[in-house]
């Protein structure tokens, strides 16, 4: 295979006959330079966005979780604690109950969710980290205090150094006829604000205690959050989970817990998808040029037969030829592709120009898979191309 490689490498870079091919050659290249540049350019970008999430719903979000699969409640009794304590890999979990409430606020109501933890709740999320006013506590000098998150101060007008407490409401489960007993009611003040993203921003986060008073759910919870020892063990620790606990429960990793992951993976295989259709278009020229070169180089075929090259070799030097023009392009192209993405980490030229991201730059990161998926994605798009030109090389001259 070395005699036909050497020859194709003379082919690329000689003149030829038709002065054509050589503008269609140089077209073909720069097509596949470009589309190769854009495609690790957005995936980039994909790899970026998905990063800024990842950090941001970790606060919220635990390592593994489990809620039920059906119903509202579960008990927090000695077997379900059992499983926890016996799995080796849990460092820390903590039980929570949510449920929806009406919130009244000076003279202002609206439905939110409330979240009672427990005392490890901190040890296995980070919501204290996303603190934008006040201080992350709930309990202090004998008393409750709340957490709330943005979008609930926001639609409350709710301030910290306001004297106003926080009025919740949620209905009670006893036989009554008056009206005003059909809603146990407790007051509570906020201790601080947080800001994670407004999918989570719509809770007041509250001790368990309280919450299960309010919600008259005793001893019950939601949910578990789990932190983990060690975090390359997850699988394993989710299915030992889902055993031990049977088809009552969800046991779920940070990627189930939330749909944006599966979303941001769907737009980044579209987007593969697409620019990946736009290089088989842009190395359609290359089989044009593979054609032309085969007529112009006709004449050579008696000579590499003379050198005792058979008719394989002979097919050889084509197809070399147009895996050079493809790969050749597509090298250049990852190169540039590849330096943009590594100055715009470095320096970050491109911010992004939503509200409240003025001063942040356009987020990027290089994934080395990347490289390979449009690797795989060339060479298999060079095949495609020179399929044809190389048939009409075996039926009309060989």
């Amino acid at each position: 295979m070395l005699v036909p490689f050497k020859i194709a490498l003379r082919y690329l870079f000689s003149k030829k006959t038709i002065n054509l091919i050589n503008i269609i050659a140089g077209i073909s290249a720069f097509g596949v330079l470009i589309a190769s540049a854009a495609l690790i350019i957005i995936l980039s970008v994909f790899n970026g966005l998905e990063d800024i999430l990842i950090k941001q719903f970790n606060t919220f979000d635990p390592e593994l979780r489990i809620d039920l699969k059906e119903g509202r409640y579960f008990e927090i009794n000695d077997s379900l604690k059992q499983i926890l304590n016996e799995e080796k890999n849990i460092k820390t979990y903590s039980f929570s109950i949510e449920d929806k409430v009406v919130v009244q606020y000076d003279k202002i109501t609206h439905p939110f969710y409330i979240k009672g933890v427990d005392a490890n709740f901190t040890k296995v999320n980070h919501l204290d980290s996303a603190i934008i006013d006040g201080k992350f506590s709930l309990y202090q000098q004998k008393n409750d205090w709340a957490v709330v998150g943005n979008e609930v101060s926001d639609k409350l007008s709710i301030k910290i150094a306001f004297v106003t407490p926080i009025i919740l409401y949620a209905p009670t489960r006893k036989n009554t006829v008056q009206a005003a007993d059909a809603f146990n009611k407790k007051y509570i003040y906020p201790s601080g604000i947080y800001s994670v993203d407004p999918s989570v921003d719509n809770k007041i986060v509250v001790r368990l205690s309280f919450a299960q008073d309010i919600l008259e759910a005793k001893n019950k919870a939601t949910l578990i959050a789990i932190s983990l020892k060690n975090k390359a063990l997850i699988q394993k620790t989710q299915e030992n989970l889902r055993k031990k606990l049977g088809t009552q429960f969800y046991v779920k990793n940070r990627r189930e817990q939330n749909s944006f992951y599966r979303v941001i993976n769907s737009e980044r295989l579209m987007i593969y998808l697409i620019l990946g259709f736009v290089l088989l278009i842009a190395s359609f020229n290359i089989a044009a040029t593979l054609s032309m070169l085969i007529l112009d180089k006709k004449s050579d075929f008696v000579t590499f037969q003379s050198l005792g090259l058979n008719n394989f070799q002979i097919k050889m030097i084509f197809l070399f030829e147009a895996w050079l023009t493809t790969v050749l392009g597509a090298l250049v192209g990852l190169l540039i592709g590849g330096v943009l993405v590594f100055l715009q980490k470095e320096y970050a030229w491109v911010s992004l120009a939503n509200d409240g991201f003025n001063n942040m730059p356009y987020p990027v990161d290089i994934v080395a898979f990347d490289f390979v998926k449009i690797g795989l994605l060339i060479i298999l798009v060079s095949i495609l191309t020179s399929i044809i030109p190389i048939r009409i090389l075996s039926k009309k001259y060989l």
